[in-house]
This record gives C-alpha cells, structure tokens and sequence, in this order.
C-alpha cells in the first residue's frame, strides 16, 4: 500500500494479516489485524497517515553520558475509559541504541500518541514515559544507575562457598517487554530477560558470589550439584543476602522471626519418614546457633536408603519464647530436583475462641480445623502447601471452642465439619489473622446456600455412602473443598438417598468400594442426581 486509493490483495487462507505502508511518507495509523476466510471478501479500513523518524536517545542521570546497547521498546498508547488514562498498547518495535545513545525508529505515525519504554542493562532502572508524539522527533529518556548487590551461596554444614551454583532469581513487578543483557564482567554466565516479568540467571563464582539487582521483592532459586534444590524470597529490607544449601541426607536450613532476623537457641523438634521398606521413622531435637542455622545430618543408613529419591519427608516443629512457634513440613533432601522448604519463619501465638452461629445445621460437637501460613504466602485452598501449620477444636453444645497456637499474622483458613459423619459444614479464607480479635464468629450457611445429592442404591444389604470432596474442573487455584474431610452415611438395604445441606463444590461418591462413574457438582439451591447404583456382586 503506497498511497490513498482502493487497493485489493489475493492472500492465502488459514491466516491472519496486518497492513503497513510500502511508502515512507505514509503509514497506516490505524488498523486491525485482518482474517481471511474462505469465499469471503474482507473489507478493512485503513487511515494512511504522514510518516516521520523518531529519535530516541538514552543517556545516564547525571551527567547526561550516552548509553550503547540500551534496548528501547516502542509501543502505541491506548486509551483506557475506565481509568481514563493511557494503557499499554500495541508493539511497534523495538531497536538497540548505538555508541551515541540513540535509537532511530523510521516511518512511525506522527499524531498517533507512542509509549516508550528503556532498559536493558543490569547496572541502570528502566524507564517508560506515555503518550508521546512522533511528531516530536526527538525524546531523551534519562536512566539512573541501579543498587546491585551480592549474593553469597554457602554450604549449610560447612560454611564454605558454593561455586558454580545456578541461580536463578525474578522480579514480575518491573516492565515487561525490555530484553536486557549483563555488562561485561559483571557476573559470570549471568544474563537478564524481561519478557512479562524481569529475570537473571547467573553462576556463583569461586567465592559463591553473584550479582543481582537490588530489588525490592524477588523470588530465587538456587542449585548445585550434590545440595538440595533451595527457593527462597529475598527482600530490599534483609541486611544480608545468604543462601545455606542443604547437602543430600541433610536436614536443616535457617530460623528467624517475623521481621526476618535470626532466631538463636531456637528449639526444633523433627521426625524423618524414610518411606522405604526396613528403615524406621527418626525423631530428635536440635537447636539453632548464633546465626539462627540449624542442621541434622541422617544416618547412613538412612542416607543409602533413600538416595536417588524425593519421597522421605520431614516434619518440624520450632518453637523459642519470645519469637514463637512454627511447624513445617517437606521432603528430605536426597535428589537433584528435591526443595529444600525447611527454613522457619517463628510467630507469636494466641488463642483464639470461635464461636459458630446455626444455620441450616447446628454446631454443637463439631470440630473446627484451622491450617495456617505464617509467611503469609498461603494459597486458596483449605489444605496448603509446604510451610503451613494445623489446629483443631471440639465445639462444646453452645458451638463455642477455644481454639490455642494461632498465629497472630500470616494467612488461614478455618473449616467447621461434623463430628458425627465429617460433613463439611463451612469454609472460611484466606484470612488475614492480624485482622482476628480475641473473638471470632462463623455462620454456618442457610439451607438455600447449600446443595443436595439424590441417588438410588439398587443392591440389598448395608452400605456405606462416601462422599469426598476434590478437585474438580475448574480453573485457577484449587477448589476449597478439596482434601477437607471425607463424609460418611450408612445406606441400609435398597432405597433412596438424599443427602441435604452440602456445600458448593465438586464430590466423589462411592458406595461401598465401588466409585461412582461421574463426580458430582454441587450447586447452592440445587439437587444434584446420580440416578441408580448398582453395587457389583463380590
């Protein structure tokens, strides 16, 4: 397309096609993208619009040094009507500036508004300004130098430095779309990508050391050879960056309290489950040393037995006077793709009385579970991952508990289940505990909030009704309803079955040993049918 007028194209199905100008005196400035179906003529609109050259020039705050090698990301604003502002739009492209600091981008539109974004290497903060014309001809975007700091890699049992570690550490709340490289000499083999998020792999050197950007959050990974897998967040606000790898057959990693300083003569308890047939379960005690380290080397009995293996798992429970408690599960660290979750986070405890309010069921001798993150990290599902802690209480007929060792911040859950069938009778969190008085109440749900499930058992005799709650298809994080309780009825002789007031939430049903074809969905205000199960003959 060189010029206005009527033009027609003969393009190839199966494919969608953008327009742009042959003319460098025009440009389209306006367009979507067009799909070419089959026996079809698609007509598209296009506004062709003057050209110019922008000139991007990036230079160093202060002292106005042109900066080579920056990569300069161009883009075209959109206009947000929510917000009523400009949002990021469309790519236009993306060039490398040369040894005078500039970045030349020809034949962009002159009155389409552009949103530039610069970056690129470790040692200078990106920066972006909106809404800028090309008309201008020329920007100057003005980087300031980034905090880098180090990170050092030791042997948990030895102190030593880890050479060559792989670590691998990202940010996603900087800009997307920049791709940066390392200065020379910097760090080893280290580089950084910012594609939806900003990354930086790097390798120890001979001191365990490597560079990374001084970020205000960031999430690492670490490995070696010979060490278990280590993830852990690092913080603009921690006076040291150390990572303490684990070697294989060893249990142990760091302790602190809520604002991340070590805790000293912290006491743990810990039990190891090899999971393998002729090896025993291990229980005993250390304590945290100055540095707030803690470590257990296994027997090698122990260490034979499960090498090679991610199956041996580890509890603990820490506990000092004036930071708190903690207790945390994982896997003991005897194979290459192993984590190593074991360090402890202590928090003060409180006690906490739950008083649960009727609903469609009444409280009393119910039981509620409380699971607790006291990292604050606690994903949205009532049975969390590794780093989590368990309470329970039994209701007294009033639907009153105290419940004892819960965490005065982080995040929760709370079920409330029947003591009689393990029905769940409600689901409460996340939480944020710090939001918690000394009191708390819990409605149970009304009976048009919740569900039923209608089924025939076509077989004589007696029969348990199981009825599991799990994961169904759904997306994104996992139902709340998953791994909870399992409830159990018992179904005499052939009949049929209602079972009332079930929360929302997907549930496998058995009877018997025989698992029904098709998980149930339950819906609030509806009944869901199963229709007639036949118990197969032993």
């Amino acid at each position: 397309m060189q010029a206005p007028g009527v033009w027609r194209f003969e393009l190839p199905l199966g494919g969608t096609f953008a327009l742009e100008s042959a003319d460098q005196e025009w440009c389209v400035g306006t367009s979507e993208a067009v799909e070419v179906l089959e026996g079809q003529e698609t007509v598209v609109w296009v506004d062709l619009v003057p050209s110019t050259a922008l000139r991007v020039r990036v230079v160093s705050e202060p002292g106005d040094k042109a900066l080579e090698g920056m990569r300069v990301h161009l883009s075209r604003s959109a206009w947000n009507p929510m917000t009523e502002a400009p949002s990021r739009g469309a790519h236009v492209a993306t060039e490398v500036t040369g040894p005078d600091g500039v970045a030349v981008f020809d034949g962009v539109a002159a009155d389409v508004a552009l949103d530039i974004l610069a970056g690129g290497r470790l040692e200078y903060e990106a920066v972006e300004v909106r809404g800028v014309l090309a008309s201008a001809n020329e920007v100057t975007l003005r980087l300031r130098k980034a905090w880098i700091r180090p990170l050092h890699v030791l042997d948990l049992t030895t102190g030593l430095p880890v050479p060559r570690a792989y670590v691998y550490a990202n940010n996603t709340r900087v800009h997307e779309a920049i791709g940066c490289s390392l200065p020379a000499g910097a760090s080893p083999a280290a580089r950084v990508e910012c594609f939806g998020y900003a990354s930086i792999e790097g390798q120890t050197d001979e001191q365990g050391q490597v560079l990374l950007l001084d970020w205000e959050h960031a999430n690492l990974v670490v490995i070696a050879d010979g060490y278990a897998r280590k993830r852990q967040v690092l913080r603009r606000s921690d006076p040291d960056w150390t990572v303490w790898l684990a070697p294989y057959g060893v249990i142990g990693g760091r302790v602190s309290d809520r604002t991340g300083a070590p805790v000293a003569n912290a006491s743990i308890q810990y039990i190891v489950d090899p999971v393998v047939e002729g090896l025993q379960p291990i229980e005993g005690t250390a304590q945290s040393d100055g540095m707030g380290l803690y470590r257990v080397e296994l027997p090698d009995a122990v260490v034979e037995g499960i090498a090679g293996q991610c199956r041996a798992t580890v509890r603990l429970a820490a506990e000092h006077p004036q930071a708190g408690r903690a207790e945390y599960y994982g896997f003991v660290p005897a194979a290459e793709e192993c984590a190593s979750e074991l360090d402890v986070v202590l928090v003060p405890e409180r006690e906490l009385r739950i008083h649960v309010l009727p609903g469609a069921e009444w409280p009393a001798g119910a039981v509620v579970y409380g699971a607790f993150a006291s990292s604050g990290l606690l994903d949205a599902h009532f049975m969390p991952d590794y780093g989590s802690r368990y309470r329970r209480v039994v209701l007294d007929a009033d639907g009153t508990g105290i419940m004892e060792g819960v965490p005065l911040e982080g995040q929760g859950w709370f079920a409330v289940v029947s003591g009689e069938n393990g029905k769940v009778l409600a689901l409460c969190g996340p939480l944020d505990l710090a939001d918690l008085d000394t009191e708390w109440s819990i409605r149970l749900p009304a009976a048009q909030e919740l569900g039923a499930l209608r089924l025939t058992v076509a077989t004589p005799g007696s029969h348990v009704l199981t009825l599991q709650p799990y994961q169904g298809p759904t997306t994104g994080n996992r139902d709340p309803l998953a791994g909870v309780s399992v409830m159990r009825l018992r179904v005499e002789g052939q009949r049929d079955v209602t079972v009332e007031n079930l929360l929302p939430g997907y549930y496998r049903a058995r009877v018997d040993d025989a698992a029904l074809e098709s998980a149930a969905g339950i819906r609030g205000g509806l009944a869901t049918d199963l229709g007639v199960i036949a118990i197969p003959s032993r």
